[in-house]
Parts: structure tokens; sequence; C-alpha cells
């Protein structure tokens, strides 16, 4: 009697198992069926939140400066002492840059 109840028992576990692989085998394929849109989903979010923020980024504005009357000084007097310190073809002498920002500071005095 034992014998036929170990058999019994063997063959339930053996159609557990079977069936259990089977389930495994269904959910797996399932699962690699709808992966792709999920990954889609996430790079649909991805993307719009990349919108969003760049959206308000340039929403921004920032407010300009208004130039101080010694900026507009300064500009002015650059402008005058420039030429002085740069060559033929426009470009600037060896620290002429320096040197122009120097004479027009001091005859701003």
């Amino acid at each position: 009697m034992s014998d036929l109840a170990d058999i019994i028992a063997a063959a339930f576990m053996a159609g557990v198992k079977e069936e259990a692989k089977r389930q495994a085998k269904a959910l797996g394929k399932e699962v690699i069926r709808e992966l792709p849109s999920a990954l889609l989903d996430t790079s649909l979010l991805i993307e719009d939140a990349m919108r969003a923020t760049e959206s308000k980024a340039r929403k921004i504005k920032k407010t300009k400066r208004k130039p101080s009357k010694y900026n507009l000084a300064y500009a002015k007097a650059f402008a005058k002492e420039a030429p002085r310190f740069k060559k033929k073809n426009g470009g600037w002498k060896k620290d002429g840059f320096k040197n122009a920002g120097a004479a027009a500071r001091r005859s701003m005095k």
C-alpha cells in the first residue's frame, strides 16, 4: 500500500513540476513582450522631463544691468585711446588691450 502511495505522490509531484514549468514559460514570454513598451514609456518620460526643464530655462529672463556713469565714461575713453594700441590690420599690438585700458583709466582722471 505504501508503494502505491509513493507512486501516486511521485506522479502528483511530476505533474506539479510540469505545470509550474509551463506557467513560468508563459509568464516569461509575457514579461519579454511587455518589456520594450515599458522601456519606451520610461524614455518618453525622460524626454518629457528634459523638454520641461528646457522650456523653464528659456522662460527665465535675465535682467540687464544699467551701465553706470563710470562705465559709460570708461567706454568712451577706451574707444578714444584704442586706435593708438592697434596695428594697421586692426589687431591689437602686444599688450595693447591692457595698455589701452590703462590709458583710458588715466585719461578719465
